[in-house]
């Protein structure tokens, strides 16, 4: 009798680790400048069936900047040489990290993206040139990000000023990253030839 309400438990606990896994996650970031700054990223799990909940909320947690960190101080003793297989390891890193970072972005799917704001950096030559490349985006933003993107951009010319307010949701399926992260661990890890 107890083991059978052992292997019912453990059925529903597998069950649901794999509910987790293969629906989608949503995470959604909203925020603004003014008048004051103001964060708050939600999460959403079990492709919308558990409502979604705060992560993080700038209002809630203090808000306010945080004080500069100060250096860590060396600590004493010996040091170990690296050998030279941390440093192959490492340039495998660098080598795979592009496609990974590729990999994992063909998973994540921007279901809104709504951002509005202002900038200028203090000169109107330069704030016309940075204007000019994010006028492609800001136009065309449906057509490349997808048809729930609105993406509003003003330049300012008259003075340094970055301002705006922003709504980003974004889903993903946590058991589409597995793949890619086996690719990447190949890569890194794996036998050379």
């Amino acid at each position: 009798m107890i083991l059978q309400g052992l292997l019912w438990l453990l059925l529903i606990l597998v069950l649901g680790v794999v509910a987790v896994l293969a629906l989608p996650v949503r995470l959604r970031v909203v925020g603004r400048t003014q008048p004051e700054r103001w964060v708050r990223v939600e999460l959403g799990l079990l492709g919308g069936l558990v409502p979604r909940f705060a992560v993080f909320d700038s209002v809630r947690s203090g808000g306010g900047e945080a004080p500069p960190d100060q250096p860590a101080a060396p600590k004493p003793g010996r040091r170990r040489k690296r050998g030279t297989s941390g440093k192959r390891r490492g340039r495998r890193m660098i080598r795979a990290a592009p496609r990974l970072l590729q990999d994992l972005l063909r998973q994540v799917r921007i279901e809104r993206l709504d951002l509005d704001g202002c900038f200028g950096l203090g000169d109107p030559a330069e704030t016309g040139q940075v204007f000019g490349m994010l006028a492609p985006l800001a136009y065309g933003g449906g057509w490349m990000l997808g048809p729930g993107a609105r993406l509003a951009v003003t330049p300012v010319f008259d003075r340094a000023c970055l301002e705006g307010r922003g709504d980003v949701m974004v889903a993903v399926v946590p058991l589409a990253l597995v793949p890619p992260a086996i690719r990447f661990a190949w890569a890194v890890f794996g036998p050379r030839r």
